[in-house]
């Protein structure tokens, strides 16, 4: 069943800047993933894996990532890859350090 689509509220999102994401947004965008996702797979895998994911995304030079800022608050995010294998390579041989 197919839900219709929510008016957006087009005030609110005056406020909001789109830029790209740095490693001090790393935690709240995990955090974002694991509220909103809470049926999907890779919250099931803790915060400290989300924040692993996140942080080897922002640091991926070919892996363009951006948030939505309003007010120093992250809202939300989105990131691309041509090749999830690609990336999944790269991101292996980084350190294991969580953010």
């Amino acid at each position: 069943r197919r839900r219709s689509p929510r008016p957006v509220e087009l005030d609110g999102l005056r406020d909001v800047l789109i830029r790209p994401a740095t490693r001090a947004d790393v935690r709240e965008m995990a955090a974002l993933h694991a509220v909103v996702m809470t049926k999907a797979f890779l919250p099931s895998l803790g915060e400290p894996f989300l924040r692993h994911l996140f942080r080897a995304l922002v640091e991926d030079p070919r892996t363009p990532t951006f948030v939505a800022d309003r007010g120093g608050e992250v809202i939300g995010y989105t990131s691309g890859a041509v090749s999830m294998r690609a990336f999944r390579i790269r991101s292996a041989s980084m350190s294991s350090v969580i953010c």
